[in-house]
C-alpha cells in the first residue's frame, strides 16, 4: 500500500546540502590541473567523499513507497531517472568521442556504450538507483511483515556493504551492495522519523552542539586513523553513519534550512548538469584566466556549477517541456 505524501521541507535542506557537497567534490578537479595532489584539497575530498553519496541513497529510500502496481510504478522510475541516464549519458559519449581534448577520461563511442550498459557511464548514482528502485519493492513488503525481517534484511545489506569481498565493475554491483544498505536504512527510518524529528527539535541548542561536535570529531578522527586503510569497508559504512547523524541536527539550525532547502527540489537536475558546467567553468578558470590557486579554483567552479547552474535550471530550462522530460523534472 502506497504512504500517503508528506512534504518535508527539513529533508530538502538535506538533500540541497547533499547535493552542494557532491558538486564541491568535483569542484576539486583533476584536469586540467591535479587538485588531488594537494594535501589540504584531497583532505577536504575524501571527508566529503565519506558521506555525501550515501547520504543521497538514505534520502532516496527514506521517501520510497511500495507500488500497487510495479509496471507503473517501474514506468515512472523509468521516466524519472531511466530517461535522463540515457539521454546525458549519449550526449556525454559523442562530445567525449569528438572533443577529447576537453575530457581527462576520453573514450571512443564503444568504450563508452560499454560503460552505459554495464557500469553507469558518467552517471553511475542513476544507474545504481535505478536497479536498487526495481529490485526493492519485495523487499520491503518483506520487512512490513515483521520485525525480524526488518533485522533480518538491514544486517544482511550491511554485511554486503562492510565485508572486504572486493568492488565488481559488471553492472557495478560493487556500489549497488553497498548502497542498498543505506537505502534500506533510509526506508526503515522513515517509520522512526517523527520520534527523532520530535527528540532533536526539542533538544536544547546546546545538547545538539554537544552532540555534533563529539560526532564531527569522531567522524574526522576515524576518517584519519590507520584503520580507514586496515579496515576500508567496515570504516567506510562507519563513517557515512557518522557523518549522516552530524548533518542531520544542522536542518533544525534557520540559517542552513535557508540556504539549502531551495535547491533540494532541484538536486537532480543539478547533478545532470555538472559535468557539462565543470567543462566550462574549469576551462574558463584554468586555460583562459591561466589560475592555479586552489582555493581560487574551487570557489569559481561553485559559484558556476551550484550557483549558475541553479538559476539557468530553474529559471530557464524548466520552462521547457523538452528540457523538463529530459532532466527527470517532476509535475507538480
Amino acid at each position: 500500500m502506497s504512504r500517503q505524501k508528506r512534504y518535508y521541507p527539513e529533508m530538502d535542506a538535506l538533500k540541497g546540502f547533499a547535493i552542494f557537497l557532491v558538486i564541491l567534490s568535483h569542484a576539486i578537479i583533476v584536469f586540467p590541473i591535479n587538485l588531488h595532489k594537494n594535501a589540504v584539497c584531497n583532505w577536504i575530498l575524501n571527508f566529503i567523499s565519506s558521506v555525501h553519496m550515501p547520504l543521497f541513497f538514505c534520502i532516496s529510500g527514506f521517501f520510497f513507497s511500495c507500488p500497487q502496481n510495479y509496471s507503473d510504478y517501474l514506468r515512472k522510475k523509468w521516466k524519472r531517472i531511466a530517461a535522463p541516464y540515457l539521454v546525458f549519458n549519449l550526449l556525454d559519449m559523442l562530445l567525449r568521442s569528438t572533443l577529447s581534448f576537453l575530457f581527462h577520461r576520453p573514450r571512443n563511442v564503444m568504450e563508452s556504450l560499454l560503460s552505459i550498459l554495464f557500469h553507469g557511464g558518467e552517471f553511475w548514482f542513476l544507474y545504481v538507483l535505478f536497479f536498487i528502485y526495481a529490485l526493492f519493492p519485495p523487499l520491503a513488503a518483506l520487512q512490513k511483515k515483521r520485525m525480524r525481517w526488518k533485522i533480518t534484511v538491514e544486517t544482511a545489506f550491511l554485511f554486503c556493504a562492510a565485508s572486504p569481498i572486493g568492488d565488481f565493475w559488471l553492472f557495478n554491483l560493487g556500489n549497488l551492495r553497498t548502497y542498498l544498505f543505506f537505502f534500506n536504512t533510509g526506508f526503515l527510518l522513515r517509520n522512526l522519523y517523527p520520534l527523532i524529528y520530535e527528540r532533536v527539535k526539542e533538544a536544547s541548542r546546546l545538547k545538539i552542539a554537544v552532540l555534533s561536535s563529539m560526532l564531527l570529531a569522531l567522524w574526522i578522527t576515524l576518517l584519519s586513523s590507520p584503520l580507514h586503510t586496515q579496515y576500508k569497508y567496515v570504516v567506510s559504512v562507519s563513517l557515512a553513519l557518522i557523518g549522516i547523524a552530524t548533518i542531520y541536527p544542522l536542518v533544525f539550525w534557520k540559517t542552513f534550512h535557508n540556504a539549502f532547502v531551495r535547491f533540494g527540489p532541484w538536486t537532480l537536475q543539478l547533478y545532470l548538469l555538472n559535468g557539462w558546467t565543470l567543462g566550462i567553468s574549469r576551462s574558463i578558470i584554468c586555460n583562459i584566466m591561466g589560475v592555479r590557486n586552489p582555493a581560487v579554483i574551487i570557489v569559481f567552479n561553485m559559484l558556476v556549477d551550484f550557483g549558475l547552474s541553479y538559476v539557468v535550471i530553474k529559471y530557464f530550462l524548466a520552462r521547457f517541456r523538452v528540457a523538463r522530460y529530459v532532466m527527470g523534472v517532476t509535475e507538480s
